[in-house]
């Protein structure tokens, strides 16, 4: 008998779990032949219900949206804001006149002498002047005057 016992348990799969049970094979799912609309060979799964990849994504979608939303109008405002500000400065620029008291980027405050393409000669004293690049002011009149505005924010 043991001759016997030994021949049906060589045929028998080989126990993974040790608990003295056979091991089963997994079970395939069972395939059916695509409909009848498509014509590339494509198979799906028996149940019918094909799986979509991204299933535990679904609330992701609105939030990236709105966030992508608000940096875009952040950036918007900021550049509109930008350009305000490099036109009023402009605008400042073009306007200098003789006799225009100014202050430079590096504080110091004087009368505009001449006014040149790129330049402006500034009277800071009696017998002292100062040639700056038009950039180089910073206001003029009583603005040239209040705290730099860089400092307040």
């Amino acid at each position: 008998m043991t001759a016997l016992a030994g021949a049906v348990h060589a045929q028998q799969p080989a126990d993974n779990l040790g608990n003295g049970q056979p091991a089963t094979a997994p079970q395939t799912p069972q395939l059916q032949p695509a409909p009848a609309g498509q014509t590339n060979g494509a198979t799906q799964p028996a149940t019918g219900t094909p799986e979509s990849p991204a299933q535990g994504d679904k609330g992701s979608g609105p939030f990236i949206w709105v966030m992508l939303g608000a940096v875009v109008l952040m950036w918007l405002f900021m550049g509109r804001n930008k350009k305000k500000q490099a036109a009023k400065k402009q605008e400042m620029l073009s306007n200098l006149k003789k006799g225009d008291r100014v202050t430079s980027i590096g504080g110091i405050i004087g009368s505009v002498v001449e006014v040149r393409e790129d330049e402006v000669v500034l009277k800071i004293d009696d017998n002292s002047r100062l040639h700056l690049a038009r950039w180089a002011i910073r206001g003029v009149g009583d603005e040239s005057k209040q705290e730099d505005p860089q400092a307040k924010r």
